[in-house]
């Protein structure tokens, strides 16, 4: 178990949450964020938006952060 799940007590780390939910979905609730709040914090990233541009949307692309199979 990585150490942010031990210390945290969570039961799937961050990176393997967000493939879970979908790099894509993220993204868009980003850009929503950012839009109607109009504060740099929710501005996404640009490692997101590359992986999003490259089709690594996560466990539904078979790649994200992990690769699945």
């Amino acid at each position: 178990m990585a150490p942010l799940q031990t210390i945290c007590n969570h039961p799937i780390g961050p990176l393997a949450l967000c493939d879970l939910i979908a790099l894509d979905v993220l993204r868009a609730v980003m850009e929503v964020l950012h839009r109607d709040f109009n504060h740099p914090k929710y501005r996404g990233a640009p490692l997101l938006k590359e992986m999003v541009a490259d089709g690594r949307l996560g466990r539904k692309a078979g790649r994200g952060f992990y690769t699945y199979n």
